[in-house]
């Protein structure tokens, strides 16, 4: 699940293709839609899902560290790997 990036083109291939701008409204909007989905993501993994969580946003990365303990996804149960980009 990755946070932002994309907009100008999503909004141009809306355009093009003749469909909904897939892009929120406002930022609050976007908050609100990659923490709703982030949550509705973690609560329902199973043994064999894996999902890699990307955000520059705090809030959203400290949210992803509450669900991930909330709802017990591991490195053990082997759910959990924990990862750093690093930008060259």
């Amino acid at each position: 699940m990755v946070r932002g990036a994309y907009m100008v083109e999503e909004r141009a291939l809306a355009n093009k293709y003749n469909y909904e701008d897939p892009i929120c409204a406002t930022i609050e909007d976007t908050h609100n839609s990659y923490n709703k989905n982030l949550e509705f993501v973690l609560a329902n993994m199973t043994s064999g899902s894996k999902i890699v969580v990307a955000s520059h946003n705090e809030n959203s990365v400290n949210l992803a560290k509450t669900l991930i303990k909330k709802y017990d996804i591991t490195p053990s149960k082997g759910k959990l790997l924990r990862r750093k980009l690093l930008i060259f």
